[in-house]
């Protein structure tokens, strides 16, 4: 789909290629209603054991909502617990901040700034669970300078995401691919000169 290609799944693919000169296959899974308390029913039946890397954006409802922070961080702890808990030993989980909200076009007035105050509180909250759960990183999003909020993203700004995006992710994907790749030779057992 030509969307989904010039937006952040194909944004970050070409990033992730560049960077680590491997191929690159996202997924996504998208809905825009999603916060913090539903994202646990749209894991239902898939399969998170087969991913290197889970990329997960979520916060803006919450913060246009004004989701309290206490209620905020239970539902995203449990959601990011049941990722890691679910996918595979292996899998990197990078937590995207919510995007400025007074960059999104209709709320550049007092209810975004408000807002926006909102996300950075959430944002804080995130980074804090972030750290204290295994092979899970907080990834800070900003936006693209001199950007006027009253207009509608263009794939400049899915690339500018996708540049942030894959700065984080590109050295523990790296990392994993290394483990994975190592000769037999060099495992306990392997043949040894004497």
């Amino acid at each position: 789909m030509l969307s989904h290609d010039l937006a952040l799944p194909g944004s970050l693919a070409r990033a992730l290629s560049a960077r680590t000169g491997r191929g690159v296959d996202v997924e996504a899974l998208f809905s825009p209603q999603t916060t913090a308390r539903s994202a646990v029913a749209d894991l239902d039946d898939r399969d998170l054991g087969r991913y290197d890397a889970i990329v997960v954006t979520l916060g803006g409802n919450d913060a246009l909502t004004l989701t309290s922070v206490r209620a905020w961080r239970r539902e995203l702890s449990a959601f990011l617990r049941l990722l890691v808990r679910t996918s595979g030993r292996s899998t990197q989980v990078f937590m995207l901040g919510v995007q400025p909200i007074r960059s999104v076009p209709g709320f550049g007035g007092p209810f975004g700034t408000i807002a926006d105050r909102h996300a950075a509180v959430l944002n804080e909250a995130t980074a804090v669970m972030c750290r204290a759960l295994p092979r899970t990183t907080f990834v800070p999003l900003t936006a693209r300078p001199g950007v006027a909020a009253d207009r509608f993203r263009t794939a400049e700004d899915y690339r500018h995401w996708a540049g942030i995006l894959a700065a984080t992710m590109a050295g523990p994907l790296d990392a994993e691919h290394a483990r994975g790749a190592r000769p037999a030779a060099e495992s306990p057992g392997g043949d040894h000169a004497p």
